[in-house]
């Protein structure tokens, strides 16, 4: 009897972490197709826990099953951000730039996603602190002999030239990435902020776009240089990871 309980309760306690776990719980709702459960669910998984690969994969998949491709689109790019390498990813978003035509452009071979090169580079800073931190304390005591004082100082410089090129490759993402978007949704691009404004073109889901200033919810965007506007911001993804 006691040991049906306990199990009973173990059951209670795994299923109850399940469902308090958005991710987990999306999963769930994603193979059973609720689709707008799952949504719900990853969405409130990033906003809680922040943007992680796995939630971002799952996303494009689930837009690519309930046929909202530039959301897919949006979602899967931001994983790349994430892992640049997978291949299943790639070839994932291979297929949906054939589904939206999209002209793949040149993109520039990266051997570090942007947040893998941001972890390089505060476990830089780190390692470079330690090491500091030891010279310093080796030359208090007294205690440091002129071969293992140079091995320090060529570590220290080895690390220092490591750190500039990982910071240099921070600030070639940020310039690169900081004002890129990807359109969710067919949109209006509205010549001013407004609702009842004019419209001067249509843009397509999964268009890639530059942004600029926002106003009134909406987003000014480039697409090429004879097209620009205004599209509201709930229309908008922005290329980013924080």
């Amino acid at each position: 009897m006691k040991k049906t309980v306990i199990t009973l309760l173990l059951l209670i306690i795994t299923i109850n972490r399940v469902y308090s776990d958005p991710f987990q719980t999306g999963n769930i709702e994603f193979i059973g197709k609720n689709y707008q459960e799952a949504e719900k669910n990853y969405l409130q998984d990033i906003k809680t826990n922040g943007e992680s690969y796995n939630t971002l994969y799952n996303l494009g998949n689930l837009y690519i099953e309930d046929k909202q491709l530039g959301k897919a689109f949006y979602y899967l790019q931001l994983a790349k951000l994430i892992d640049s390498r997978d291949k299943n990813l790639n070839l994932l978003i291979e297929s949906v730039e054939k589904e939206l035509n999209i002209t793949k452009g040149k993109v520039p071979m990266l051997l570090l996603s942007p947040r893998e090169n941001q972890i390089v580079t505060l476990v830089l800073i780190l390692l470079i602190a330690s090491v500091i931190f030891t010279i310093n304390l080796l030359k208090y005591l007294k205690i440091e002999d002129g071969f293992t004082k140079k091995i320090r100082q060529n570590l220290l410089l080895t690390l220092l030239i490591l750190l500039l090129f990982s910071t240099v490759g921070n600030i070639y993402n940020w310039t690169r990435l900081a004002h890129d978007g990807i359109v969710l949704n067919r949109e209006e691009v509205k010549i001013s902020p407004y609702q009842d404004s004019e419209s001067g073109f249509t843009v397509t889901e999964g268009s890639k776009i530059k942004w600029g200033e926002s106003f009134n919810g909406f987003t000014y965007i480039t697409l090429d240089k004879n097209n620009f506007g205004w599209i509201e911001n709930k229309n908008l993804g922005k290329l980013w990871i924080k």
